[in-house]
């Protein structure tokens, strides 16, 4: 996380860039063939904090290797989507995310920000009371200029398959952009914004060491240095219903003036991502979904968004987790204010966001929301869930006594289904 005096820290300038994502996505597109309504009247029953400021401020001073941690920010931790599995051999939950502060070549045009963060908790205090682990993705597909590297959304391998029980974690990149009255290559501090991309890294040690796989999803619109930036989001791996294939969902940026998608979705074949990942295979090619067929390339192709049109009211950075009692996919989004849900039976034809949660934005950003389950499998959700999410307090208003990282917290929600 870069503070420079153009720039916001990371989160807050997410939540604005994913903000204006939103905005241009509200022309017409081309609707899914079937008409899908949720079966869930979702119903938050609890809200709880399960990381405080002081909790987090506390980890930082934990942190392995200690020279990672941001002087200016501190543990600004977690700066994507949380991703939680069990560990391998079932006596505690594993917690990943980013530390977005500047950990190497800081105020240079090398920057690294970001990190893979391990934690080891309980789903109701992911920090538990041992260091966070860090590590940087420096080689392979994230080498500069790429300047931040972020992870968290993780997978356990299922068994059965190769690399059984081994991780693999989707990972959000970013490259600087800079626009009027800057251009490239001004000086770093005159950054406006940025573009990001989606890699994949693996794990044969539960998430202790990460080696990077590469790049998966690229967005339509290519990347310009003198333009506005895009945020693709943070997007996690989800088995599609034959278990053949792995699906990924982001928001996609159209070239030539098409409207962006709230979200489209890439799929891979999962023994190939499987036998690259762990095996001598080549780097498998994701392929974006476009109007009822798989044949663009997920690295620059087109694809049509997922959700019904006209575009709903609610929608944003998707989390996808199946749901055991519905017998659906669930999606939970945030649009860095509100929180939603919606539901699919098949992946593909999705159901109108619905209202879980909204934040006043003088107030707070509401980021990174995530599906979690109570039971054995948190990737497994059931008639009663979890949301968890970053509560970042807006580092504008004058009156928050500790705006930004200082007050940030992990905030969850208990969510009921109703119906269903």
């Amino acid at each position: 996380m870069r503070i420079a005096i153009s720039r916001f820290p990371l989160a807050r300038q997410r939540a604005a860039l994913r903000a204006s994502a939103l905005l241009t996505a509200l022309a017409p597109a081309v609707a899914p063939a079937a008409v899908v309504q949720n079966l869930c009247a979702p119903n938050v029953i609890a809200r709880d904090v399960v990381v405080t400021a002081q909790q987090r401020e506390a980890a930082g001073d934990r942190v392995t290797p200690p020279s990672l941690i941001d002087p200016v920010n501190g543990f600004a931790w977690p700066d994507t989507q949380i991703g939680v599995v069990r560990s391998r051999d079932g006596k505690s939950m594993l917690f990943f995310a980013s530390d977005g502060g500047c950990h190497a070549r800081c105020s240079s045009v090398t920057q690294r920000d970001g990190s893979i963060t391990r934690t080891v908790g309980g789903l109701d205090n992911p920090l538990g009371g041992g260091g966070p682990i860090e590590t940087l993705l420096e080689g392979g597909g994230v080498d500069p200029p790429i300047d931040y590297v972020g992870a968290g959304p993780v997978f356990r391998i299922p068994d059965g398959e190769e690399g059984a029980g081994y991780l693999l974690i989707v990972y959000h990149a970013e490259r600087a952009t800079y626009f009027p009255p800057h251009s490239y290559p001004d000086p770093l501090p005159y950054q406006n914004s940025f573009y990001s991309t989606l890699g994949l890294a693996k794990s044969t040690d539960d998430g202790l060491t990460w080696t990077d796989l590469g790049e998966i999803i690229r967005a339509n619109q290519p990347y310009a240095p003198n333009a506005a930036g895009y945020d693709i989001g943070d997007g996690n791996l989800v088995v599609d219903p034959t278990g053949a294939y792995l699906y990924i969902y982001f928001p996609d940026r159209i070239a030539d003036g098409k409207p962006d998608t709230f979200m489209s979705v890439a799929r891979a074949p999962m023994r190939a991502v499987l036998d690259a990942a762990f095996g001598a295979g080549p780097r498998p090619a994701f392929t974006k979904y476009d109007h009822g067929r798989w044949d663009e390339p997920g690295i620059g192709g087109r694809s049509s968004g997922v959700l019904p049109q006209p575009y709903p009211s609610y929608a944003g950075d998707p989390g996808i987790a199946f749901d055991d009692a519905l017998g659906r996919y669930v999606a939970i989004f945030d649009d860095t204010q509100n929180i939603s849900w919606a539901e699919s039976p098949d992946g593909i034809h999705w159901a109108d966001p619905v209202l879980v949660l909204a934040t006043d934005p003088t107030e707070a950003s509401a980021l990174y929301a995530v599906p979690v389950g109570m039971g054995e499998d948190p990737s497994r959700l059931g008639k009663t869930s979890y949301v968890f999410y970053t509560y970042y307090p807006n580092p504008a208003n004058p009156t928050i006594a500790h705006p930004g990282w200082q007050g940030a917290q992990v905030r969850r929600l208990t969510i009921d289904c109703a119906g269903g």
